[in-house]
């Protein structure tokens, strides 16, 4: 049939007119959306009163398995940072958290 030229083209010819006899068999419905579609295949009517859920916000899953430590929060975090004793900043020469080798964290640097 590969090298035979007017068997294939009977050969598509067939398939043709049975694709047609089968397109006019069956009718073809409107559905009124592809939410009613699914609803139809699932037989579950869907409700528009279902609560909406968003994902959590704070997860940070990369790099927290090996070392066996706890992730601090945001407030503890700043309670530790309080704790550390004031440094005289070489810089603006005031009793801060920071120093002259950090010093673009400087107030008077940051407002120049």
């Amino acid at each position: 049939m590969m090298n035979d030229a007017s068997k294939l083209k009977s050969y598509l010819e067939e398939l043709n007119k049975l694709k047609k006899k089968i397109v006019d068999d069956c009718p073809a419905s409107k559905m009124a959306s592809r939410e009613s579609f699914y609803n139809q295949i699932i037989g579950v009517q869907l409700t528009n009163d279902a609560p909406d859920i968003d994902n959590p916000s704070d997860i940070r899953n990369k790099g927290t398995g090996s070392h066996g430590k706890r992730l601090k929060s945001k407030k503890e975090m700043m309670e530790k940072a309080c704790l550390k004793p004031k440094r005289k900043c070489a810089f603006c020469k005031q009793l801060v958290n920071h120093d002259k080798r950090c010093s673009k964290n400087c107030e008077q640097n940051l407002y120049k």
